[in-house]
């Protein structure tokens, strides 16, 4: 039969008939943690999927006062993981309005909607209240970018609520702007 793997714990009854599958188990300390099951028969891997290219992150156009979408290649990623992957890219572009070293913290949606994203406290190093403005705009659209679901933004900075990143509150959260998008990145 297969052979499985099961991080931190004995492999629970049936896991041997799943390739890879999400599993529970207890710390000692009584938390739960994900482990994942990964059946470890030889030839049994899959070959790693190839880059996806069809996404992109949203760049300040200073000049004419829009956004650019660029594309970016990354793992394939759907839902959530997809979000957390733009905004990671974002953050992490040359072309980023954020200071590099600026990182994804948490991003979680709440209901209707609306999604939290918490970045790092080097963000509270965006020079001025239109480089402020705008690095708030290429995160809101970016995670919003080509998807009608994602009807606000609410920024933390280092888990902190109600902070304020230059003259811009962010106890509230922020709409998407697709106005500012080429018009073929707008959400349908």
């Amino acid at each position: 039969g297969a052979r499985t793997a099961y991080a931190g714990a004995p492999c629970p009854p049936g896991a041997a008939a799943a390739r890879v599958r999400r599993c529970a188990c207890r710390r000692a300390a009584g938390t739960r943690r994900a482990s994942r099951v990964v059946d470890t028969t030889p030839g049994a891997a899959a070959a790693p999927a190839p880059p996806v290219t069809d996404r992109g992150i949203c760049l300040p156009d200073y000049a004419n006062g829009t956004l650019l979408v660029q594309p970016v290649s990354g793992p394939p990623a759907t839902g959530a993981m997809l979000l957390k992957t733009r905004a990671e890219l974002l953050l992490s572009d040359p072309g980023s309005p954020f200071p590099p070293g600026t990182r994804l913290l948490a991003l979680y949606e709440l209901t209707g909607g609306q999604w939290v994203a918490d970045i790092s406290g080097e963000a509270r190093r965006v020079q001025g209240s239109s480089g402020q403005r705008w690095a708030v705009l290429a995160l809101v659209n970016t995670l919003a970018l080509g998807r009608s679901d994602v009807k606000g933004v609410r920024l933390l900075i280092d888990g902190q609520p109600n902070e304020s990143l230059g003259p811009l509150d962010l106890s509230e959260p922020f709409a998407p702007t697709p106005e500012l998008l080429p018009e073929g990145s707008r959400p349908g």
